[in-house]
């Protein structure tokens, strides 16, 4: 888990979880304090760097966290380790939650959660 920038962030925005998933995959969410109804499909628009990329997200129960596709898992072992944090804006039903996240030693985590996934 990399906690949201709390002076940079909205008091809605906890951070970006990555956890194991089956067949050593890795799963890229997004946590926020106030939780989104199950059949929603908040839009993401994520920053790195000179990079820029939109998501449809997923709501995984009890709403507080945001699953992106398996496209942000390519990003996050590629492009996301060089950049120093990610610049997140959740939009959903007209509101929109913005957020800034370190990525301080993301190649460290991935490289441990792979190792661990891949032990289950």
């Amino acid at each position: 888990m990399h906690v949201a920038d709390a002076l940079k962030s909205d008091p809605d925005f906890a951070g970006l979880m990555i956890r194991c998933r089956e067949k050593s995959a890795l799963q890229i969410a997004l946590v926020v304090i106030r939780p989104f109804p199950p059949r929603a499909h908040p839009q993401v628009s994520i920053s790195a760097g000179q990079m820029n990329v939109r998501f449809e997200t997923s709501v995984i129960p009890p709403g507080s966290l945001l699953s992106l596709p398996n496209e942000a898992e390519v990003l996050a072992r590629g492009p996301w380790q060089s950049a120093t944090q990610l610049n997140v804006e959740i939009e959903s039903a007209g509101e929109k939650i913005r957020g800034i996240v370190s990525l301080e030693n993301l190649s460290n985590a991935i490289a441990y959660l792979q190792a661990n996934c891949t032990a289950q």
